[in-house]
């Protein structure tokens, strides 16, 4: 039995997350979501909808499509379970944490490695600074001008 046939009520809108049950099949350009009255017929809900691809559609036949929410024409869309909490959403939500836990530990604590590098800076500029000071009398200079 292919995904075509199998019952509505197994689907949820990618949107609202919302089942699918009372959609007529098959679903069609037409098709919307009875709570949030978005498109079905739209990349996000097909199965062969993938991020990671060029076109982000793994079908090798498929028509690119510009916006991926919206009802299209595509002859190779299939349904699929599952849509509203897709793996890319949870991967970028991953990430995100992963860079909040970066950037917000930066914050907080000390990087023994940045540390050195200050320090090293620190030193360069204070070395500069007493060149600079030797080359031009340093702050009497300044004094006895004013």
């Amino acid at each position: 039995m292919s995904d075509e046939q199998q019952t509505v009520a197994e689907y949820e809108c990618w949107k609202c997350g919302m089942s699918l049950k009372d959609v007529p099949r098959p679903l069609t350009r037409h098709s919307l979501c009875p709570v949030c009255r978005i498109d079905l017929h739209v990349c996000r809900l097909c199965r062969h909808y993938a991020l990671q691809y060029t076109g982000q559609c793994q079908h090798e036949r498929a028509d690119h499509v510009t916006d991926k929410e919206r009802a299209n024409f595509c002859d190779y869309f299939s349904p699929r379970r599952g849509a509203f909490h897709c793996k890319e959403d949870e991967q970028n939500s991953a990430a995100r944490s992963e860079l909040d836990d970066l950037f917000s530990a930066s914050a907080t604590s000390e990087d023994p490695v940045s540390t050195t590098r200050r320090e090293r800076a620190e030193e360069q500029a204070n070395e500069a600074r007493q060149k600079l000071d030797d080359l031009f009398g340093g702050d009497e200079t300044l004094k006895s001008n004013d």
